[in-house]
C-alpha cells in the first residue's frame, strides 16, 4: 500500500474503474489509494457465489424429496 501511495494523487485519480474479489482489507486499500475510482466485483466471484447458493438449494430440496419418498414408503 506504501508504495501506491507513494504515486502522485494525479495519477492515482486517474484510474476510474477497479475489479476486485470480495476481500474486504482489498476495498479498503483501494478506497485510500484510489479514492475516485469505481469498485466492481469481478464475475467469477459473484458467479461462484451464485452457483454455491443454488447448490444449497438444490441438497434442500433434494433431501426433503426424500424425506417425503421415506414417509410415502
Amino acid at each position: 500500500m506504501d508504495r501506491l501511495l507513494g504515486l502522485p494523487v494525479s495519477i492515482r485519480n486517474k484510474v476510474q474503474e477497479i475489479t476486485l474479489d470480495m476481500a474486504h482489507s482489498i476495498k479498503q486499500i483501494v478506497k485510500a489509494c484510489f479514492p475516485k475510482a469505481r469498485q466492481v466485483t469481478d464475475r467469477f466471484h459473484v458467479q461462484k457465489l451464485a452457483i454455491e447458493a443454488l447448490q444449497d438449494l438444490r441438497i434442500k430440496y433434494r433431501w426433503e424429496a426424500i424425506d417425503l419418498e421415506n414417509e410415502q414408503i
